[in-house]
C-alpha cells in the first residue's frame, strides 16, 4: 500500500513538472499598470562614398500605460518616449529634438505582437499620424521600440518549448517614414522569423526566460553581407519584458554597426 501511495505521489510530481515546462506562457496585460524602460542606441558607421564616418546615438525612458485588457488579454496601451540624443556626420554634430511625443496607441496581444495602432487608417500598412516629427527623439526611440528584431519583434508561442529548442513567429514590423513628416508608416507583415529559447537567465537580478532570433536582417543598405541577433528576457512569473539587446553588423563598401538595449526600470503599482 505505502508503495502504491509513493508511486502516486512521484506521478504527480513529474506530471506538475511537465505542466510547468509546457504551461502557456504570454504577456499579462493588468490595468493601470504603468511600465517604464530605459532605452540606449548607438550607431556607428563609414560611408566612404558620402563623406567618410557617422554616428548616431539617443537614450531615453519609454513608458507604457495599460487602459484596458479584454477577456482574451488583449491590450490597450499608450506609449510614450522621451531622451535626448544626436547625430554626427564628420566634424558636424547635430542634436536631435526634444518636443514631447504624443503617445501611440497600440492594441497589443498577449503573444507581444502589435494587433493594431488605435489612431491609424487600419489595414495592413497602417499610417499614425500627429505630432510624430521623425527629427524629435521620442518619435525616434519609439520607431525602434516598434520595428522587427526589436522590443515588439518578440512573438511567444502557445507553449514554451525545452532550451535549446525553437520556434517559429509569423508577425513582422516595418517602420517607414510616413507621406509627410509627421506621419509614421508601419507596414504590419507576415513573414516567419525563428526564435530560440537559450535557458532561463538572470538579468537585473530577475530570473528571466532568455529568447534569441538569430536571423539576417534585411536593413538599409541593399547587397551588403548582414547580420543581427537579439535577446529578449522575460519574466514568465510576471508575464512582461524585463529587457532586450540587439547588435547589428553590415559589411560591405560602407560598414555599420549598431547597438540597442531596453531595460524594465520601473513597474507601477
Amino acid at each position: 500500500m505505502r508503495l502504491l501511495v509513493a508511486c502516486a505521489v512521484l506521478v504527480a510530481v513529474f506530471s506538475q513538472a511537465a505542466q510547468a515546462v509546457t504551461a502557456p506562457v504570454g504577456f499579462r496585460f493588468q490595468p493601470g499598470e504603468t511600465l517604464t524602460y530605459a532605452v540606449e542606441l548607438r550607431s556607428r558607421g563609414e560611408a566612404p562614398g558620402q563623406g567618410g564616418t557617422y554616428s548616431a546615438e539617443a537614450s531615453g525612458r519609454a513608458v507604457f500605460e495599460t487602459s484596458s485588457v479584454r477577456p482574451d488579454g488583449t491590450a490597450t496601451v499608450n506609449m510614450a518616449c522621451s531622451g535626448s540624443g544626436k547625430m554626427t556626420a564628420g566634424t558636424e554634430s547635430i542634436p536631435y529634438g526634444d518636443a514631447p511625443m504624443k503617445p501611440l496607441v497600440l492594441v497589443l496581444r498577449p503573444d507581444g505582437t502589435i494587433a493594431e495602432f488605435e489612431n491609424s487608417s487600419g489595414g495592413k500598412t497602417y499610417l499614425v499620424t500627429g505630432g510624430y516629427n521623425m527629427w524629435d527623439v521620442g518619435t525616434i526611440l519609439a520607431t525602434y521600440l516598434i520595428g522587427s528584431y526589436t522590443m515588439f519583434g518578440l512573438e511567444l508561442p502557445a507553449e514554451m518549448p525545452t532550451a535549446g529548442k525553437t520556434w517559429t513567429g509569423a508577425h513582422k514590423n516595418e517602420v517607414l517614414k510616413g507621406p509627410d513628416p509627421e506621419t509614421l508608416k508601419v507596414e504590419l507583415e507576415s513573414e516567419p522569423i525563428t526564435f530560440e529559447l537559450q535557458g532561463t537567465r538572470t538579468y537585473h537580478e530577475v530570473s528571466c526566460l532568455a529568447i534569441t532570433s538569430p536571423a539576417a536582417l534585411k536593413f538599409s543598405m541593399p547587397g551588403n553581407p548582414e547580420h543581427v541577433s537579439g535577446t529578449w528576457y522575460f519574466d514568465g512569473a510576471k508575464g512582461r519584458l524585463v529587457g532586450f539587446e540587439c547588435h547589428l553588423e553590415n559589411w560591405g563598401t560602407d560598414r555599420l554597426d549598431f547597438d540597442y538595449t531596453v531595460t524594465l526600470v520601473k513597474a507601477e503599482p
